[in-house]
């Protein structure tokens, strides 16, 4: 007995079969099918486009932004931070003090070394007086050995002796004494330049961007950057790194800042800083300088870098998707008479939008243009 539940199942699948059957003979298999030519329809005028003499270049386009100048500022000592004097985005003139660092064991040191060749200059003065002195008493002496009657020669001898002895100690001391000076005057020296390395100041007028999170007590190793004072006036674009083969190859470099043109140039670059960053694993980048700019353009704006290359002033132009392309040959469609005359065709610079034509095709040419 065959039980309700594979009756139905039964009379489903016999449907599903008859719908199946019904539609295979409505519609054709999609892998018998062949695709037919496509045709211009009926009465519709095709798209076409006339071959013109023109300009024509290749350009590329580089994200950047407008940044300031911006210096690295740094002290030339190792030291602690005593003050602080400005903050992050502050605005500062030239000459302004920002960081200042404790060197009051410099200054003790100072002032000991000021007391320290005072008092040898005047001890040294004292003890050359005495000395002096004391050569002149030896040249009365000698002077009245000679006027005694008979004269001793041999005394003579000796006071001459003592009077040389006396004058090479006493040329002696002085020597001394300006070589210990010359090395006390030399430390001072390097001390008072090291007190006038202890404030940095602003060395142009500008605005703080960014530095260290230093505060009072903090530790300040020589040559590492602080500080980076930018110079809102001074602008400049900035891009990711462009090798130089690319801007020194380039027929025309511009830069679009908002709805305006600028005449940009790349700016140097320095082989030293180059290699440095890249062994530092830094990211690269390249500037360009603003032939003429105006007052509009500010810090942190958007630039589009552009790159001419391949300029043609005087070129034959077609639209670019008026070529076509087969294995090995390029083509367009020429209108002749109402008709489609396929003209093999050799082709220059090429963009999105328009090609350049060398070969096949001449001045005015009415050609089909695909959408």
């Amino acid at each position: 007995m065959t039980p309700k539940y594979l009756l139905a199942k039964g009379r489903r699948a016999r449907i599903a079969l008859a719908v199946c059957a019904a539609c295979c003979l409505s519609f054709p298999a999609a892998a018998e099918q062949e695709v037919p030519e496509l045709l211009e329809p009926v009465g519709v005028k095709s798209d076409t486009a006339v071959a013109y003499i023109g300009e024509i270049s290749q350009t590329t386009v580089y994200d950047a932004a407008v940044t300031p100048y911006v210096e690295e500022l740094y002290f030339p000592i190792d030291g602690q931070v005593l003050e602080l004097h400005v903050v992050i985005g502050q605005q500062v003139q030239a000459g302004d003090p920002l960081v200042t660092l404790d060197q009051e064991a410099q200054e003790e040191r100072r002032e000991e070394l000021l007391d320290e060749i005072d008092n040898v200059r005047r001890e040294g003065a004292y003890a050359d007086t005495l000395a002096e002195i004391d050569l002149q008493i030896l040249e009365l002496e000698l002077e009245q050995l000679s006027y005694a009657s008979p004269v001793d020669e041999t005394a003579i001898a000796l006071k001459e002796l003592e009077i040389e002895n006396a004058q090479l100690a006493l040329d002696l001391e002085r020597e001394l004494r300006e070589m210990e000076l010359s090395r006390m005057t030399e430390e001072l020296a390097a001390l008072e330049s090291i007190l006038a390395e202890g404030t940095l100041y602003a060395p142009f007028d500008g605005r703080i961007l960014f530095g260290q999170l230093i505060e009072k007590g903090s530790g300040i190793t020589a040559y590492d950057p602080i500080l980076y004072l930018a110079d809102d006036t001074r602008l400049s674009i900035t891009a990711d790194y462009i090798s130089s083969s690319y801007t020194d190859s380039a027929d025309a470099i511009y830069a679009w800042i908002g709805a305006e043109q600028y005449e940009v140039t790349p700016s140097p670059i320095d082989m030293t800083e180059y290699l440095s960053q890249v062994l530092a694993g830094e990211a690269l980048t390249t500037t360009f300088n603003f032939v003429q700019m105006d007052g509009s353009i500010q810090p942190g704006m958007y630039a589009a870098i552009c790159l001419v290359d391949k300029y043609v002033p005087d070129a034959l132009l077609v639209p670019t998707n008026a070529l076509f392309r087969d294995a090995g040959s390029q083509y367009v469609y020429e209108f002749v008479d109402g008709q489609r005359v396929r003209r093999p065709v050799e082709t220059g610079v090429s963009t999105d939008w328009l090609t350049q034509i060398t070969e096949g095709l001449e001045e005015g040419a009415v050609v089909y243009v695909s959408d």
